[in-house]
């Protein structure tokens, strides 16, 4: 069906991860003499993130075939098939390299899913659609107001969430301050649990063109952060975990020294960021650090509020 020198290239995993192996995969392309090739998988964004990249040869699979197809290139090894990252199976996320603090996001990512042989500074931009008069009336009709607009994205699969009253009062203050709110949700399968605030769902590539007319961006770290790290003409502010106890092959770390934007090689452009106890490590068990959780979210909460006028 897709030719007799065709490579697969297989990408299961998060959102953020699928944007780093598109981010990169020009050079591993030339340096493998790949020319004829298709991506597939059942990643999160498996078509729409490589558009980006101009990557248009996409396959989404189901969870279930996604598995008999790396479980066939398992048993019988195929030369023409490449197992970019499987976070479920491969040691990328709890290998112990990992866990060493003199080691960032991008150098474990680097080591195990391009064996080192890619430079860091030999990346690809995504390509966003540009600013048309039909765009900004799109979200103009919408409601989002130029300059005075903030789109929070409260979700990440590696943080803990902080609680809706956390969120509830940084958006009723934005609010009394004059500026719209619209929290990144798909209505189709999340619930917004906010008052004061619209849900809003955007594809990747007019993102530029929305987070530069809204004016600001206010999420916890996770995969869309990377997806949005070069649109940098508009306020970002991202909040990351702080965990207390020491790392151990249990926690998956998402603490700033470890995937900040200056380690990811992104833009820090009209960038703050922000650690805070309030949120935890997704692997965080640690009862203790809640001893202070009142402080924390007061803390975390003027933080905020202190990019506002």
């Amino acid at each position: 069906k897709y030719g007799q020198d065709v490579h697969f290239l297989m990408i299961r995993c998060a959102t953020g991860d699928v944007y780093l192996v598109c981010k990169y995969l020009k050079q591993y392309l030339i340096n493998h003499s790949i020319n004829n090739y298709i991506i597939l998988g059942d990643a999160k964004g498996i078509t729409k993130i490589p558009q980006l990249f101009g990557y248009t040869r996409t396959l989404s699979l189901s969870s279930c075939m996604a598995e008999y197809v790396q479980h066939a290139w398992e048993f019988y090894q195929f030369d023409n098939f490449h197992l970019l990252l499987y976070w479920r199976s491969l040691p990328f996320h709890f290998s112990f390299a990992r866990m060493l603090e003199k080691f960032t996001f991008l150098d474990s990512f680097h080591y195990w899913i391009f064996n080192n042989e890619i430079d860091y500074l030999q990346f690809a931009r995504p390509e966003f659609k540009e600013s048309s008069p039909a765009l900004i009336d799109k979200y103009k009709k919408l409601g989002v107001v130029k300059g005075k607009t903030v789109i929070i994205s409260p979700f990440a699969y590696s943080v803990k969430k902080g609680n809706t009253d956390l969120w509830q009062a940084i958006i009723d203050e934005l609010v009394k301050r004059g500026y719209k709110v619209f929290v990144n949700i798909d209505k189709e399968l999340e619930v917004n649990s906010f008052t004061n605030c619209k849900e809003i769902f955007f594809p990747y590539n007019e993102a530029k063109v929305l987070l530069e007319y809204a004016g600001y961006f206010l999420a916890i770290r996770s995969g869309l952060c990377d997806i949005l790290s070069d649109i940098d003409n508009c306020k970002r502010i991202i909040l990351y975990p702080i965990i207390k106890k020491p790392y151990d092959l249990t926690i998956h770390r998402s603490v700033y020294d470890f995937c900040n934007f200056e380690s990811m090689h992104y833009s820090t452009k009209n960038l703050v960021e922000i650690s805070t106890e309030f949120f935890k490590d997704f692997w965080d068990y640690d009862s203790k650090s809640d001893t202070n959780i009142d402080k924390s979210r007061n803390d975390l909460i003027m933080k905020v509020l202190a990019n506002f006028k």
